[in-house]
Order: structure tokens, then C-alpha cells, then sequence
């Protein structure tokens, strides 16, 4: 009962640490998991590291999970749903950022019971948990200030909390064309419209397709101008 309960519950935690891919069985000969993964069958050495971190991380819980089910002799049908505290350091760590943005979810899904406080430098983590309380550390020199910072960046997007002050207004793009998008800002908030005119031309001269946008954004600015 046991050993067939832990087996479908490690089976659940490799599937969902897998791009494309299953626990198909265990080889006998071995007692080693053969996992299937885009149609072929592999060995669990040859996953990416990943997706072996990522599987290491859920079937240490499960480990721990279980001895506090042998402490308490609760049924096994419970040892997912162990209450506990988890602290995770830099949950980004080792992880694609596809992983990042799921991580999380698939700890709660797999341990609904959890209660996670972690830190990170990733908005794809910040933005992976629904309704999650977030906070702001912020070094003072000699001793650092927390903020909750939740009604800022709890449920909003990654594009929007890359952008904020969290991350120090870092844009998605190479370095000119970020110094060009800061510029285009300064110059709408001074009203310099010749500048900012010139910074779009650039831009657009430099991905046309992606910076059309800017085009459509002033032909709406035109025409709200026009109906007032």
C-alpha cells in the first residue's frame, strides 16, 4: 500500500519536472526509472540539469515528508498533505525560466499544505504564485529595511514588474535600445516632442516590425486631439 501510494506520488512529481516527457517504469534489472521523453526512452542521468533539480527538490520533500509520517504513524494517504514551513534561498537557481514560472505551483500541487517563503531575483518567479504576499528587502548599510510591496506586484505580469523599480526599470532589450526607450521617457516627461519624435525613428529604424506600435500610438494621440 505504502510503497505503491509513494511510487504514484513520485510519479506525478518526475512528470511534472518533465518537458514532454513521463516516468514510463522501473527497470527491474536495475531498479533504475526509465523515463520517456519525446519518444525515446532515457535514463534519469541523461535529463537536463533542470529537470533533475527540479525533481531533486520535490523528492527531498517527499523524504522528509515521509519520516514525519513514520514519526506520527499517520495514514499514508496524508503525507502529501503535511503541514510545514518551506525557505527557499534564490528559487530561481539552476532553473530555465519556463521552470521558473511553474516551480513554485508544482511544489503547492504536489504539497498543497506548504507555507513557502523564499527569496529571488527573478520576475518570472515573482509573478508565478496567485495572490502571493511579496516584500521588499532593501540594504541600509548596517541593517536592511522589509517593505511589503504586495499591492505593487502580486498578480501582475512579467513585462510590468521588470519595468518597476523592484528591478530597476530594466528593459527587455540589448543596451542601446534601452538607453533610447529611457531617453524616449525623459523626453515625453519634458515635453520635448522634437526629441522624442527623433528617439522613435531610431527605434523603428532599428526593428521596424516591433516599433510599429510607436506609429500607431501617435496617429490615437492625433485623433484623440482632433474629437476634443
Amino acid at each position: 500500500m505504502a510503497g505503491s501510494y509513494l511510487f504514484n506520488i513520485l510519479k506525478r512529481i518526475i512528470n511534472l519536472s518533465l518537458n514532454n516527457g513521463e516516468l514510463a517504469y522501473v527497470s527491474r534489472a536495475r531498479l533504475e526509472p526509465i523515463i520517456k521523453q519525446n519518444g525515446q526512452e532515457i535514463t534519469l542521468d541523461k535529463l537536463s540539469s533542470g529537470n533533475l533539480y527540479l525533481i531533486q527538490r520535490m523528492v527531498s520533500l517527499l523524504g522528509k515528508m515521509y519520516s514525519v509520517h513514520l514519526l506520527k504513524n499517520t495514514p499514508v494517504e496524508e503525507i502529501c498533505n503535511t503541514p510545514g514551513l518551506l525557505l527557499i534561498d534564490e528559487a530561481e537557481n539552476h532553473l530555465h525560466p519556463k521552470w521558473q514560472k511553474t516551480f513554485i505551483k508544482n511544489v503547492l500541487e504536489i504539497f498543497p499544505n506548504l507555507q513557502i517563503i523564499l527569496t529571488t531575483h527573478s520576475p518570472f518567479i515573482v509573478s508565478s504564485v496567485e495572490n502571493a504576499r511579496v516584500y521588499v528587502c532593501e540594504s541600509k548599510g548596517d541593517h536592511c529595511v522589509v517593505k511589503d510591496e504586495t499591492a505593487e506586484y502580486s498578480n501582475k505580469p512579467i513585462e510590468e514588474i521588470l519595468l518597476s523599480p523592484l528591478f530597476g526599470v530594466t528593459y527587455p532589450f540589448n543596451q542601446e535600445i534601452s538607453d533610447l526607450l529611457r531617453a524616449r521617457k525623459e523626453a515625453i516627461q519634458s515635453g520635448d516632442k522634437e526629441k522624442e519624435k527623433g528617439i522613435e525613428s531610431r527605434l523603428k529604424a532599428i526593428n521596424p516590425d516591433y516599433f510599429a506600435y510607436l506609429d500607431v500610438d501617435n496617429l490615437l494621440g492625433e485623433l484623440s486631439k482632433a474629437t476634443k
